[in-house]
């Protein structure tokens, strides 16, 4: 069993906020050049997306909430530049050490 504690999960966004991966893909194609790089790194993160509420399955079908999805992928994105150079990860203002 686990000890680490677990993080609490953000509550559903609003439909109108949802985006189809393939849209979403189509609208950052400068981030994401192809639907496969878009599903990397939806598969590769996951557990984080689902906890920051960035991702949501419906239907059968896995939607983006871009908002909630960008500001996850920035953050993972920056652990990962600062992991390689070789540096502690900055914490936030008034986050616990």
């Amino acid at each position: 069993m686990s000890t680490a504690p677990k993080r609490k999960m953000l509550p559903p966004a609003a439909f109108a906020d949802l985006r189809e991966r393939a849209v979403y893909q189509q609208e950052n194609v400068h981030v994401y050049p192809s639907r496969a790089s878009l599903n990397w790194a939806i598969r590769t993160n996951r557990q984080r997306l689902v906890e920051a509420g960035a991702i949501v399955e419906l239907s059968g079908k896995v939607f983006v909430v871009p908002s909630r999805f960008e500001a996850e992928m920035l953050k993972i994105g920056t652990e990962n530049v600062v992991k390689r150079a070789g540096r502690p990860f900055p914490q936030r203002e008034g986050a616990a050490a």
